[in-house]
């Protein structure tokens, strides 16, 4: 019994998991904010995903920040990322990415995704704002729906001469929920790079 609830718990947990992993990107203008040892260095040049998943200082589920080097120009790599129609190419389980609002400028807009991971467990609904820097930072926020913690960034640096971009993922994120936190934050070092690796294919597959 203890084995099936604790396989229960961590469906509920991927399903968090994947409700979470679209909704926000960021850039850092300067390089100290990107700086990694010289093994995190050796270890992006081959393609790993480098991540770190802590508990909030504040109680909320977890902190997360993640980073992969993609072999496109950041130009390529915003615009599949803002693609609503490409999402779910990346996003396991998204099955509704629209655009509820938006800035005719293009400096911010406010976006639905509904992720309906398994059968079984509901749809985990999220809407979140997002303000935009071009082609450099997405800044992002919880305005409603299912998840109690969502704000973030993703951040894009130009790399090798501007042929490549390293993108960073950082995150607070938290839902009141029975499962233990200690499981969704298991879930996320587990499927967040999962996630970035489906981004970068989909960025390299030459579509965009």
């Amino acid at each position: 019994m203890k084995t099936a609830h604790r396989s229960r718990s961590f469906i509920v947990a991927q399903s968090l998991v994947y409700a979470l992993a679209y909704a926000g990107m960021a850039v850092s203008i300067t390089a100290s904010v990107f700086a990694q040892s010289n093994q995190d260095e050796q270890r992006l040049a081959s393609g790993e995903v480098i991540i770190s998943v802590s508990p909030d200082p504040q109680a909320s589920v977890a902190q997360i920040d993640a980073t992969i080097d993609v072999a496109a120009t950041p130009s390529k790599v915003w615009n599949v990322m803002l693609d609503c129609k490409r999402a779910e190419k990346f996003v396991r389980g998204l099955e509704r990415c629209r655009i509820l609002a938006r800035d005719p400028s293009g400096a911010w807009d406010v976006r639905e995704h509904v992720v309906s991971w398994i059968a079984l467990f509901p749809q985990i609904r999220s809407v979140f704002r997002s303000d935009y820097i071009l082609e450099r930072k997405i800044t992002f926020r919880r305005t409603e729906g299912d998840i109690d913690v969502l704000e973030g960034t993703w951040q894009l640096e130009p790399i090798r001469a501007g042929a490549a971009t390293r993108l960073r993922y950082r995150a607070r994120v938290g839902k009141d929920t029975i499962v233990p936190s200690v499981m969704i934050r298991a879930a996320i070092e587990s499927d967040v790079p999962k996630t970035l690796r489906r981004l970068r294919d989909e960025i390299i597959s030459g579509r965009s």
